[in-house]
């Protein structure tokens, strides 16, 4: 593990919700309530930065996030990811074998269009590495 990836991703573990909670306030649609998430995680890169800084923490965290929103008919799902998790939602269908979906696909460092990602934004990747670490995304690294 990344030396101060724990207090990484513990600090996101409490800051992300309130920041996400403060930018959803006054979503109702679709593409809000999209770029609500994307800012909130942004806003949480970007201060997570400073923290380690000031901490002297190093490394970052990956993150998963799943919204649910309740109030359309039928209700909507949003999945946030960084990092090399995996979601899946497990889906059963008129009487068949429960199956396991992967929803999106993580975030290496090997992947073409992720190698592709990280040349436009000025990062390299080298051996499916990033920065020394797996994973081309991640909160609080500093790289891409």
């Amino acid at each position: 593990a990344h030396a101060g990836g724990e207090e990484c991703a513990a600090w996101v573990a409490s800051e992300l919700p309130r920041r996400l909670a403060a930018r959803l306030a006054d979503c109702s649609d679709s593409a809000a309530i999209k770029a609500a998430v994307r800012e909130a995680y942004e806003a949480c890169d970007a201060a997570l930065i400073a923290e380690a800084e000031a901490r002297g923490w190093g490394g970052g965290c990956g993150v998963g996030l799943l919204l649910v929103d309740t109030c359309p008919t039928p209700p909507r799902a949003y999945l946030a990811s960084l990092g090399a998790g995996r979601a899946f939602a497990c889906c059963k269908q008129d009487g068949q074998a429960a199956r396991a979906v992967p929803l999106g696909r993580p975030h290496s460092a090997a992947d073409a269009k992720e190698k592709g990602r990280l040349a436009k934004a000025g990062a390299t990747a080298s051996g499916g590495l990033v920065c020394g670490l797996p994973v081309s995304r991640s909160l609080g690294d500093g790289a891409a």
